[in-house]
């Protein structure tokens, strides 16, 4: 049976996952060990370059989340759960619904 995060990390692969929440940067080492360990490790990272959205808590997650090539869609003012959960659905409204004939830019709050 497969765990839950082995399952995210082969979803976030397949692209089904629209976004990532990085709250610390310990999650993400795990997340990257995890798809390391079952030969996803590249591959989640390509996923997270070019496919998913990934929002970090802030400098910190931002920073291993740098050193790994991810770039970072949404980081919040303030480094807090409301604030990057706000920051995060605003950049999803942004980028689902960009004004006629522009393209979506990544959104900082």
């Amino acid at each position: 049976m497969m765990s839950r995060i082995d399952s995210l990390v082969t979803r976030l692969v397949a692209g089904e996952v629209d976004a990532l929440l990085i709250t610390c940067q310990v999650q993400f080492r795990y997340l990257l060990e995890v798809a390391r360990r079952v030969e996803l490790g590249s591959a989640l990272l390509d996923a997270l370059r070019e496919q998913v959205v990934v929002a970090a808590m802030g400098p910190t997650c931002h920073a291993i989340l740098q050193l790994h090539g991810v770039p970072v869609d949404v980081l919040p003012d303030q480094p807090k759960m409301g604030p990057l959960v706000r920051s995060l659905m605003l950049h999803l409204e942004h980028v689902r619904a960009p004004a006629a004939g522009s393209a979506a830019q990544p959104v900082f709050h």
